[in-house]
């Protein structure tokens, strides 16, 4: 009876006494709790807090249906190489898992938004770009080449790190505007071997065409322009021989047909000498007239392209994405 009693008594006491254990919380419950969070704030239009819940979710426990869920929240923030990247991560975690429907969906919205992403393609001058060795980083992330080439630029402001074998590291900062439609592509002319630096470019040189800049941003050789002016001075001076050819053929055949004229008429060979070289004459004036437009042509191009040729300034506004606490809008800036 003694030993029954101070076994009551301890269990009383015991229940009496709370317990400071909190509760544990699996990495499983804890992914679970963020992503229906997140799916609350995807229900709310709350996009940039729902990438956040995601995200966190991912990172307690990674899931191809989180990766997705993520990548859909920074489309609809027109953050597309962040959700390109994401859609391509939910395909490969989803293959491993062997989770086809999720594998299908995320390759579907992958292959949708490749084209609507903007495109860095960059030209070295020493074709260091066939070095499999370069890496080029965005945002301070490992930039991988996208199918059709180039890498992916996101909306806003752009850090691109790229070290190439055998030259110092160069480092540049795009800033991309809110284009809704997406695609497009900025075109980086790196300099030589010995002017590569910590330094970004210039504006002539961002953005360059396929003709190589040097460094003040003026094209080596020939432009465009030009060399379509060469060419239309070739057909021009063609032009000019042919006509020629049949202005004086024209001419031996009028001689030749009055020749054969007297004062009582000509012969059957004269008029027909005499239809031909209207011919003649008529082939002629043709060709020397469109000789003359093409040479023109040739000397416009020619004056006015030149490597200082000035070009026109478009008018454009930009529109980019405005965040302040729960509430979005649309900045516009620039020309109107």
């Amino acid at each position: 009876m003694l030993v029954l009693a101070l076994l009551l008594g301890a269990a009383v006491h015991a229940q009496a006494v709370p317990s400071d254990v909190a509760p544990v919380v699996t990495p499983s419950q804890r992914a679970a709790d963020l992503f229906r969070e997140g799916r609350a704030h995807m229900v709310a239009q709350r996009w940039a807090e729902a990438c956040v819940s995601f995200a966190a979710s991912q990172q307690a426990e990674a899931a191809s249906g989180t990766l997705l869920n993520l990548g859909d929240c920074q489309e609809r923030q027109y953050l597309r190489a962040l959700a390109y990247r994401s859609f391509l991560a939910a395909e490969t975690l989803a293959r491993a898992r062997r989770h086809g429907a999720h594998e299908a969906e995320a390759r579907r919205r992958a292959l949708a938004l490749l084209p609507r992403l903007h495109r860095l393609r960059m030209r070295f001058a020493a074709r260091a770009d066939d070095d499999p060795r370069v890496v080029v980083r965005i945002n301070g992330e490992v930039a991988g080449v996208l199918p059709g080439g180039g890498y992916a630029l996101e909306l806003g402001r752009n850090r691109v790190h790229i070290e190439v074998p055998n030259r110092p590291p160069w480092t540049t900062e795009l800033e991309l505007a809110l284009d809704l439609e997406g695609g497009g592509e900025t075109r980086l002319e790196l300099p030589a071997p010995g002017r590569l630096g910590r330094a970004a470019l210039s504006p002539q040189q961002l953005a360059a065409p396929a003709g190589a800049r040097d460094s003040d941003g003026a094209s080596r050789g020939l432009t465009t322009r030009r060399k379509l002016a060469l060419g239309a001075l070739v057909l021009g001076l063609g032009a000019t021989a042919v006509g020629s050819y049949y202005g004086v053929r024209a001419l031996r055949r009028w001689d030749d047909a009055e020749a054969g004229c007297d004062a009582l008429g000509c012969s059957t060979e004269s008029v027909r000498l005499g239809r031909l070289a209207d011919d003649d004459a008529t082939v002629s004036t043709v060709t020397l007239v469109g000789a003359g437009v093409v040479l023109f042509g040739a000397g416009v191009l020619w004056w006015t392209g030149g490597p200082g040729a000035p070009r026109p300034q478009r008018r454009q506004a930009r529109v980019a994405p405005l965040l302040l606490g729960d509430s979005f809008g649309l900045q516009l800036t620039g020309d109107l």
